[in-house]
């Protein structure tokens, strides 16, 4: 588990240190787009503040919750594969996991919570007052049609099976779109001007694919993070579980992104 609060907190110190660092470049800013890990989850009220922990991937107190699922419901495997692109591994890791760790261990938490978002829509809450999401962030809820890549949408059919409430998914919303301004409270706060725009966030493989410019003709970017994860670009959706080759909608139009993990990196 992480404190949300202690992270946003540490967002702000970073956007005054910048400043302070390159004072020039203030009047410049016009936007601002949140990037983090995924596979972590933390309920949040309708401005996007947290009620409850941030819990990470490396979180698996929801495995029994995720095997009992996929036990009642033995056809959301081929629901996953075929609309989604990612099935549950069952070890509690996914943010689905989290969701009904949350729904069934912690229902003071789950109660109160107006939606459940990753940590990089947290921040996009926080900062413009509206709780949002988009099928890239959510890939990991494991509850998205992604056969038309960023056009895609919530799928019924795994929601229903799943068992989560449908009132308490975030408002969906296009990848890339403005979601607002910073907030005028926390502008005033950093020292930034106002009116400076909040886009709809991205998660850290996805901006791996773009930071390598691997979505540029026939190119592969390599990550060596806590895993090892090489990305490209590919024109569908498909997956190879054997070799752990998965596709994600890519923020981009008709465009998937082709991710492999391949287990410890950076620290061995």
């Amino acid at each position: 588990e992480e404190d949300p609060e202690e992270i946003w907190t540490a967002l702000g110190r970073s956007i005054q240190r910048a400043l302070a660092a390159a004072p020039d470049t203030r009047t410049r800013i016009a936007a601002i787009l949140c990037g983090s890990q995924y596979s972590s989850l933390v309920p949040v009220d309708t401005t996007g503040r947290p009620l409850g922990p941030l819990v990470l991937y490396l979180d698996t107190r929801g495995t029994r919750a995720s095997l009992e699922l996929t036990g009642r419901h033995p056809e959301l495997w081929k629901l996953w594969l075929e609309r989604h692109g990612l099935p549950s591994a069952g070890n509690g890791s996914d943010s689905l996991a989290h969701w009904l760790w949350f729904q069934t261990e912690r229902p003071e938490i789950h109660a109160k919570a107006h939606a459940y978002v990753e940590p990089m829509d947290y921040l996009t809450s926080r900062l413009s007052g509206r709780v949002t999401a988009n099928v890239c962030t959510l890939f990991p809820l494991l509850l998205t049609d992604n056969r038309r890549g960023s056009e895609g949408g919530w799928c019924d059919e795994i929601i229903e099976a799943s068992g989560v409430d449908r009132a308490k998914l975030p408002e969906l919303v296009a990848p890339g779109e403005v979601v607002g301004e910073v907030l005028p409270e926390h502008a005033t706060a950093w020292g930034l001007p106002r009116g400076i725009r909040v886009f709809s966030a991205i998660n850290d493989t996805q901006a791996l694919t773009f930071g390598t410019a691997s979505h540029v003709g026939d190119r592969l970017g390599v990550s060596i993070g806590t895993t090892l994860v090489p990305t490209t670009l590919v024109d569908a959706m498909r997956a190879d579980l054997r070799h752990f080759l998965l596709t994600q909608p890519a923020p981009i139009p008709d465009r998937h992104v082709l991710m492999a993990e391949g287990g410890l990196a950076g620290k061995a």
